[in-house]
């Protein structure tokens, strides 16, 4: 996963800051920083899966229909998303949490905000899961298909014999 993120932080503590930096170089605040917030957002991204990552709550009363087994939802990957509740939100404000501890006691600054801006997959992988996708909708649209042929037939196979009961009344009738 590629993600990215922003960390404001500012300077709580400028003697533990200046120690902590050699000096007080931005940079090296920065960095050492940056290492901290990746391995708590390793952390916390590992013990989740991805789709509890990528997606946020939901507002249910405005996304969902009305139901799972709804016409809406087609296919079974669709029903599994919607049964997932995202802990984007929460993944976020662990991040924080942890961090602000950390960094003020080893940094002497204090994480003020931290936020996941973007996450994306790598190419290989977004390629695959649109091609299942794709597979997925060409499979319910031959599913469809199928169905509404069905329909046809039924209704021609009706129509003809009612065509056929018809001759048959009018043959009799000019007998």
């Amino acid at each position: 996963m590629i993600i990215n993120t922003y960390v404001k932080w500012r300077i709580e503590d400028f003697r533990q800051y200046y120690l902590a930096t050699g000096g007080g170089n931005a940079l090296t605040a920065e960095a050492l920083l940056e290492r901290k917030v990746t391995d708590v957002l390793r952390s916390e991204i590992g013990s989740r899966d991805i789709k509890q990552v990528v997606s946020g709550p939901r507002d249910a009363t405005n996304v969902l229909p009305s139901s799972i087994n709804s016409e809406e939802v087609t296919t079974e990957a669709a029903k599994q998303a919607l049964e997932i509740d995202g802990e984007r939100d929460q993944i976020m404000t662990n991040v924080l949490k942890d961090t602000r501890e950390s960094a003020m006691k080893d940094l002497g600054v204090q994480v003020v905000d931290f936020r996941i801006k973007k996450i994306n997959l790598p190419d290989e992988i977004s390629e695959s899961i649109y091609r299942r996708m794709r597979a997925e909708r060409e499979s319910v649209l031959v599913s469809s298909v199928l169905k509404v042929e069905r329909k046809l037939k039924l209704f021609v196979h009706k129509l003809n014999l009612k065509s056929q009961l018809c001759w048959q009344r009018l043959t009799k009738l000019r007998v």
